[in-house]
């Protein structure tokens, strides 16, 4: 409960000082906790941890290099883009004027690749597909170079980020069979490299994608097994958005009840496990779900919470197919100015989709690392 995280919070507030003091625990330390935690699906206490491991890194080590990646990744999920992007440049300002030494190269290529990364991330959620392709060929290059030149460690996460953008680029643009085939090349090389999340998450890519190609029958045991997969490693985050998916599958076969029966089973873990964006899309289908069984009043509830995350996110296909539910809710309970207002919204959001998906993008106007 977010009682239980608060006051997990001040413990942790408690011990920092003592912790911090003792030369035996280590940045690392801190961001393996972070990491487990994430996994476990506690958003709260990772960030915590996380900012204990950039506080206790030494400037321009190796630890402080990996801390600052990991705290502007929390930033960035938990919808403050502009802050991680900020954190990040600054951090390239300081390696770029201070590191002469290879080893330092390679945390300057660490949090290179981590601002590549977001600014992808932000570019395809935002629809501008154009920008989100010229990213992925920075990563998948970036991925190619590194295997001569780097760690084993680094090579395998540079490999899987250019893996794992490639899937979700071809699912923004349409191309599902293309997208099954890169997620289950994604899925067989997290595997070969022992990367538990990245298997799971190459998992949900492949589920989406025999989703959005229209056969939500092929998706259902991939969602089922893979829910059953996240469960067994205690990765509840993960698990979570398997039966999220599972549940839009359910409601692409026509039975709303086991899709609300999904989602109802999981809302605490939507509320307190969730990133931003994964949190808005989960009750945005938890929306749907309440408006296929005519709970109409707690559809747009639950779609105007979810819509609300979205905006943060700056998600914006998905806030499409919100709106278009709110109209619908609106509709059926009689709101017409309410529903006009929301038919004037999607009109607006179809249009700004469209000119982002055709804009052009000239790579020095990102301010990418040279």
């Amino acid at each position: 409960s977010g009682s239980r995280n608060s006051r997990l919070v001040q413990i942790l507030a408690k011990a920092r000082g003592a912790r911090l003091s003792s030369k035996k625990v280590t940045s690392q330390t801190f961001l393996i906790e972070a990491f487990a935690w994430e996994l476990y699906g506690n958003s709260v206490l990772s960030t915590v941890l996380t900012k204990f491991a950039y506080e206790r890194a030494d400037l321009l080590s190796e630890d402080w290099a990996r801390a600052v990646c990991a705290l502007s990744r929390r930033e960035h999920l938990g919808g403050e883009g502009h802050s991680a992007i900020a954190r990040l440049r600054e951090a390239l300002d300081i390696l770029r004027a201070r590191s002469t030494c290879v080893w330092e190269r390679s945390r300057l290529e660490l949090i290179q690749r981590t601002l590549v990364w977001i600014l992808f991330d932000q570019a395809l959620e935002s629809g501008h597909l154009r920008q989100a392709e010229a990213l992925v060929s920075i990563l998948e290059g970036a991925a190619a170079a590194k295997r001569s030149t780097a760690s084993e460690f680094d090579v395998t996460h540079s490999m899987l980020d250019a893996m794992e953008a490639r899937c979700r680029l071809l699912i923004a643009q349409r191309e599902y069979d293309d997208a099954i085939n890169a997620a289950s090349a994604y899925l067989r090389e997290a595997l070969l490299q022992r990367q538990a999340p990245r298997a799971v998450s190459a998992c949900l890519l492949r589920g989406r994608g025999h989703l959005l190609a229209g056969s939500p029958m092929a998706c259902i045991p991939i969602a089922l097994s893979t829910a059953c997969i996240a469960e067994g490693l205690q990765y509840p985050a993960w698990e979570t958005r398997a039966i999220v998916l599972l549940a839009e599958s359910l409601l692409e076969i026509d039975d709303p009840e086991a899709a609300l029966s999904c989602i109802e089973s999981c809302l605490p873990s939507i509320h307190e496990g969730l990133d931003v964006a994964n949190q808005g899309l989960a009750l945005c289908v938890y929306g749907r779900c309440l408006l296929c069984s005519k709970r109409n009043e707690d559809a747009i509830n639950q779609l105007k919470r979810g819509l609300s995350l979205l905006k943060q996110a700056n998600h914006v296909e998905p806030q499409i197919t919100a709106v278009r539910c709110l109209a619908v809710a609106y509709n059926a309970t009689g709101k017409v100015k309410a529903r006009e207002e929301a038919a004037s919204q999607l009109l607006q959001l179809s249009r700004d989709l469209r000119v982002a998906k055709i804009s052009q993008v000239k790579l020095s106007e990102l301010r990418l690392p040279g």
